[in-house]
């Protein structure tokens, strides 16, 4: 008779087990659901990734293994002018790609292969003729068996940035040009009296052999024959004055003394 109440509470304790499984089966399958749910938000055509890709400025673009365009964000038609018959082609898009990066584009098909993400920049030929540079970030896209189905692509029109650069380092080879070939002595020190930077015309001036030669030299103590004219310089170029041309004197490499007319500016 004793048995009878242990069989109870087993058949008790096995009944919990199995109501707290079905319990933890409902919320797995009620949790499920709410996954499947906000990922169809995400996916579908109003969901929140569509939203954002056909927002932003970006151009946005996937691709299935054949290289078709599954997906296009408007910005590809604003930055580049073509529709969505004309980028869906991956012979096309290949034609429209500058001759010049095609090499690279092709290297980068083993990357791909491999699920590789590589990033890169890339011409593009616009509807109207002229090239677009495009700052390309390329993602491959798994599948359920984690191989490569496809492709994708966010690319920022870069063209002005581009063009700015290229402006802006020519404009330093000028200077820099214009600094070497200069007739005049021009020089960038600190205000410990260390050169920075020294032209050739001062090189030649104070008599070294060469630039490296002189930007190991003291200012202070090599190059000014008066170390109070240094420290007038100095002192109003603290006070942020730029000084007017001044009568100081130099030394030479062998001690010769120079007269020279000085004016200088405080940099940065």
């Amino acid at each position: 008779m004793s048995s009878v109440p242990r069989l109870g509470t087993r058949v008790a304790a096995g009944a919990a087990r199995a109501a707290a499984a079905v319990r933890a089966l409902l919320r797995g399958r009620q949790a499920g659901e709410r996954v499947t749910r906000v990922d169809d938000a995400l996916a579908g055509p109003h969901g929140f990734h569509h939203i954002l890709a056909d927002r932003t400025s970006d151009l946005v673009m996937v691709f299935d293994a054949e290289g078709h365009a599954t997906f296009l964000s408007p910005s590809v038609h604003r930055v580049l002018g073509y529709d969505a018959a004309t980028l869906g082609s991956a012979a096309d898009r290949y034609e429209l790609v500058h001759p010049d990066d095609r090499p690279f584009l092709a290297a980068r098909r083993a990357d791909e292969r491999r699920g590789t993400a590589y990033t890169h920049d890339i011409r593009l030929r616009h509807a109207d003729g002229h090239w677009v540079r495009l700052e390309t970030s390329v993602t491959p896209v798994p599948d359920a068996r984690r191989q490569a189905s496809g492709l994708c692509v966010i690319a920022r029109d870069v063209t002005e940035q581009y063009r700015t650069g290229q402006a802006l380092r020519a404009s330093e080879e000028r200077s820099r040009l214009l600094v070497e070939r200069a007739a005049l002595g021009i020089y960038h020190s600190t205000g410990a009296g260390r050169f920075l930077d020294v032209n050739p015309a001062l090189v030649a001036m104070l008599g070294y052999d060469s630039a490296e030669e002189l930007l190991a030299v003291d200012i202070a103590t090599d190059v000014f024959a008066e170390a109070e004219e240094r420290n007038q310089l100095l002192a109003q170029l603290q006070e942020g004055g730029t000084p007017d041309w001044m009568e100081v004197t130099w030394r030479r490499r062998d001690g010769t003394p120079i007269d020279v007319r000085l004016s200088a500016i405080p940099s940065q």
